[in-house]
């Protein structure tokens, strides 16, 4: 999310800061006397003080003039803080409390303080210690007097005047001070002490002071109004997700909840506003929040101004999508619409840059679509920042008709813009584009945005390319994202630094639709230099991703060059990989030959992994394994991995739908071995046996038949075939009873066959796990899966892991270990519990 950043971004003015209630207004006045200037005697010759004679009325003077002009000057109170740490008095907490709040009203620390008074407030912060904050209640022994709830408050309040350095100073001794109050915090407190946290960077020191605060929040005896619920969450807009945040969380849901006030829109927009990085926590209690907080908006009577629904909108950027956040999208669509100001640019791009984790929703799609109004009714120009900022909220969008009006309303605003883009522009506008497939929309933008990108005068990064490309991954088959290929082509070439396994696998990625072209294959002969000297080991994702991409390129120099680099990898990689993983690894070989040599050992390379897989292919990852599969002929490779995902189009057939099966069933044209015939008739059998219609009640000696079959089996006729059904173990032809008696003739009986009735516990759940069929097996054994794993069981023989009946590979011995488990041992390959059959 940093390398995203748009330094460009212009966030909205800060709210004003909460105004003071009464009883604060009434104690601000009470300034210690020891912070008065001293009184100069007056001559015996002086005249009396303007406006009255001596002792008499008029206006204010003397000490009440004094006291009046050390309320709106901190910089006196300055002056005397010099001078009693010169004459050693003591330095109160309240004097450091009131100095604080006084300074942050005015504006930044460093712009009204010079250096040596900024160096003044802090060491007389930092010296008042935890050995001055004085015995437990309100008085206290220290030089300095006891921490009150008003002194701490209004040092928090007061930490948004400073930075750098100084801020961290003032948070690293804030946390002792804040736990050494011992009278709660009233409401108002409370949100200037969290809303002063609002410019502090999130550090320990800032999460130290988070925790002080959250015991705080609990401790409050009052019920927080909509002015302190705002400023509170306004405040933790520069946290990111952490224990202490999710703590604060916790607590200002509890708050939230417990408070029936309104809300306006002022005080909506702040709270929704602070969310903005503390959204990724994804708690109960933040969804808890954001729901509470959508009721709210809901029954907001005043329209929201325009600010404060770009505040609210941007604040959602890191929380997740759900249930919550759709509520709070429903309740935001109508202010969006019917907002009577108008949006500028800068309103539009943050709006839209808040919507970035949301996928497709009918509530994401109504504020789409109010937005959409809003950039066709936008009557200044856009700069490239803004346009780009907009571009990037719709990544996770979907591909949807009102997605594509948006899409089609910001295009033009880009063909106004003549400005070349840099490395974020260039990954932000391009991850926008990631949910969209070719179309009049995407094209109008890619052809906009080319000017701007080919005049980019900085060397692209790893990451820019990457991003880039990957955000191609549906729409690069257009003339026009083609036609920004070469350039990237040229940018990945002319980078100095090597590509990462991250950004490799992203770049690859994203031209699995691109097409078997020129352009395509010129980026691919690029990509494949920088994985020539990539060093760091790929997992199974990446390598996936990278073949994943190839998918739809034939044999070239360029794809070689992929297969020659990608090969040590695999055989490298120690991670077992995952299904999926294979699956996609496999699809990229698609447009592979048989006339490829470098094709054929990735093949055999992955057949290692694909074995070694201990989890379930489902259908639809079968239909990708054995498409890649096409082009490379019978030979041993392709036999080897056929032979490798035998039993999983075992369990497919036994489990998975007829169109799933007819769907992997239709990845075997082209496929010509023995080993895919098998896999062939497997599916086919099952598919006529799931075809089979109810038969009517039979007559005759076949009328009798049910009552000698095993119990739970049933006797059909189907085109005139009788055939045997049960709900566990399917259809069969075979009579049911006829093969018990067969294996009970060998001396065992297929666990397949016995009725389930006589089971019970677990024993019942392993005959509901066995799988009809066990196509290909040795007599007496059969098809198993437990925890999404395949074995193999024969009454006699017990489980293995491997399928029985399979010869080994070439140079493969089988041995018996000390535990008595067999694994199998390679001179070059090493050893293995699984069988490579």
């Amino acid at each position: 999310k940093a390398a995203l950043a748009w330094e460009g971004l212009e966030l909205p003015p800060p709210p004003p800061p909460p105004p003071l209630p009464e009883h604060l207004r009434e104690a601000s006045p009470a300034l210690p006397s020891s912070l008065l200037p001293r009184r100069l005697p007056v001559p015996a010759s002086a005249p009396p003080p303007s406006g009255g004679e001596a002792g008499g009325g008029g206006p204010v003077g003397g000490e009440q003039a004094e006291r009046s002009t050390v309320r709106r000057s901190p910089k006196r109170v300055l002056e005397r803080l010099a001078e009693m740490q010169g004459a050693g008095e003591p330095v109160s907490p309240s004097d450091l409390g009131y100095v604080m709040m006084s300074v942050s009203k005015l504006r930044l620390a460093s712009q009204v303080l010079s250096e040596s008074q900024q160096e003044l407030v802090l060491s007389a912060f930092t010296a008042s210690t935890d050995s001055d904050v004085g015995a437990a209640g309100g008085g206290g022994t220290g030089r300095g007097g006891a921490w009150t709830s008003l002194a701490a408050s209004s040092s928090c309040y007061g930490l948004r005047a400073w930075s750098g350095s100084a801020q961290g100073r003032l948070l690293e001794a804030l946390p002792s001070k804040i736990n050494a109050v011992q009278e709660p915090f009233t409401r108002v407190q409370v949100g200037m002490a969290v809303f002063g946290l609002h410019r502090c960077k999130d550090n320990s020191s800032l999460r130290a002071v988070l925790a002080a605060l959250t015991r705080k929040v609990i401790a409050c005896e009052e019920e927080l109004q909509g002015q302190e619920i705002g400023n509170c969450f306004y405040g933790l807009q520069q946290c990111s997700d952490s224990p202490e945040v999710r703590a604060m969380l916790a607590a200002l849901s509890s708050k939230l909840h417990a408070s029936s006030c309104s809300m306006s829109p002022q005080e909506l927009g702040n709270a929704l506003y602070g969310l903005q990085k503390c959204g990724a926590a994804n708690t109960d209690f933040l969804r808890a929040i954001i729901a509470d907080l959508a009721k709210r908006v809901a029954a907001c009577e005043a329209r929201l101004p325009a600010q404060n629904i770009v505040n609210g909108l941007y604040g959602l950027q890191t929380c997740r999508d759900g249930p919550e956040v759709r509520s709070l999208l429903s309740s935001m669509a109508p202010h969006v619409r019917e907002c009577p100001e108008f949006f500028v640019p800068q309103h539009i791009s943050m709006a839209l840059y808040g919507l970035q984790q949301f996928g497709e929703s009918p509530a994401l799609q109504e504020v789409l679509s109010a937005l959409t109004e809003r950039v066709l009714n936008c009557q200044k120009d856009w700069k490239l920042h803004n346009a780009i900022v907009a571009l990037y909220g719709l990544q996770r969008c979907g591909d949807t008709g009102v997605s594509r009006a948006l899409l089609g309303a910001l295009a033009p605003q880009f063909a106004r813009i003549a400005e070349p883009m840099d490395n974020q522009g260039i990954s932000m506008a391009f991850s926008g584009l990631q949910s969209f497939r070719e179309g009049p929309e995407v094209s109008a933008v890619l052809a906009a945005l080319r000017p701007n990108v080919e005049g980019c005068t900085e060397e692209l990064s790893g990451q820019t390319i990457s991003i880039a490309l990957h955000g191609l991954q549906r729409c690069g088959g257009s003339p026009e994202a083609r036609s920004l290929l070469p350039f990237f082509a040229n940018a990945t070439a002319a980078c100095k630094k090597p590509f990462s396994v991250r950004q490799l696998a992203g770049a690859f990625y994203g031209l699995r639709v691109c097409g078997d072209v020129f352009e395509t294959r010129a980026v691919v002969g690029a990509l494949a230099a920088k994985l020539e000297e990539c060093l760091e080991p790929l997992n199974g994702q990446a390598v996936a991703n990278i073949l994943y991409g190839l998918q739809n390129l034939t044999d070239s120099p360029e794809v070689k060059a992929v297969l020659s680099a990608i090969l040590p990898h695999i055989s490298a990689c120690k991670q077992p990989f995952k299904t999926y993983e294979a699956a996609m690894a496999l699809q990229g070989l698609h447009g592979c030959t048989e006339a490829s040599s470098e094709a054929l050992a990735v093949l055999a390379a992955l057949t290692v992994k694909v074995a070694a897989c201990q989890e379930t292919f489902a259908p639809n990852q079968l239909y990708m394994a054995f498409s890649g599969l096409r082009h490379l002929g019978a030979g041993n490779e392709v036999r080897s991995l056929i032979s490798s995902l035998r039993p999983h189009v075992q369990l497919a057939a036994a489990e998975a739908a007829p169109a799933r099966l007819r769907h992997v069933l239709k990845a075997f044209e082209g496929v010509g071995s023995p080993e895919a015939e098998a896999c062939v008739e497997v599916l086919r059998r099952r598919l006529s046996a799931m075809a089979a219609p109810e038969a009517p009640a039979l007559g005759g000696a076949e009328a009798a038949a049910p009552a000698s079959l095993p119990a739970g089996w049933s006797v059909h006729r189907h085109e005139g075939r009788i055939y045997y059904f049960h709900e566990v173990l399917g259809s069969q032809w075979t009579r049911p009873q006829d093969v018990a008696l067969q294996a009970a003739s060998s001396g065992s009986a297929p666990s397949a066959a016995r009725p389930s009735a006589e089971r019970s516990g677990k024993e019942a759940e392993k005959v509901a796990a066995v799988m009809p069929g066990g196509h290909g097996l040795p007599a007496g054994w059969s098809l198993h899966r437990r925890d999404n794993q395949v074995y193999y069981s024969h009454d006699i023989h017990g489980s293995q892991w491997s399928m029985p009946g399979a010869s080994l590979l070439d140079g493969w011995a089988v041995h018996v270990g000390p535990c008595g488990r067999t694994y199998y041992h390679h001179e070059q390959h090493g050893s293995r519990w699984e069988m490579p059959c």
